[in-house]
């Protein structure tokens, strides 16, 4: 969850400031990877599953408050909607970017998976699992 800022202002020609707006936002997201997407490759005793990227799974943002300034040059529902959605491009950008969060993230995801993976196939005894993240798809 994170918490932003996303402002706008208006400048008319001679008048000068017409419209100030500040939103006070909220963003949630889920980030995940697709298991459908797995691709699987078997040599000798080696099992090598490959995960797609992660991607969001789902996510919103939600406005807390708004302090505008628009006596002259309301803001409309269409304006206030776009703004919101560009932030929430950005949000979604700096969900899914290499950082130390994501990166954790993605070590947890292999950890769990070869865990379970390995518990599944222990009584066989006969493969090594390596998982790794797909980056020739980035």
């Amino acid at each position: 969850m994170d918490e932003g800022v996303v402002s706008s202002s208006v400048d008319a020609l001679w008048i000068g400031q017409v419209q100030n707006v500040v939103m006070e936002y909220v963003y949630e997201a889920s980030i995940g990877v697709d298991l459908r997407k797995i691709r699987m490759h078997i040599s000798g005793n080696r099992l090598t599953l490959t995960l797609p990227s992660r991607e969001i799974i789902n996510d919103s943002i939600t406005v807390t408050q708004v302090d505008k300034d628009d006596f002259w040059f309301p803001l409309s529902e269409t304006r206030r909607a776009e703004l919101i959605e560009a932030e929430r491009v950005k949000c979604r950008e700096h969900y899914l970017s290499e950082n130390e969060e994501t990166m954790q993230a993605d070590e947890n995801t292999m950890r769990v998976l070869s865990d379970y993976i390995n518990g599944l196939l222990s009584e066989i005894g006969k493969y090594n699992v390596d998982i790794q993240f797909d980056t020739e798809g980035e």
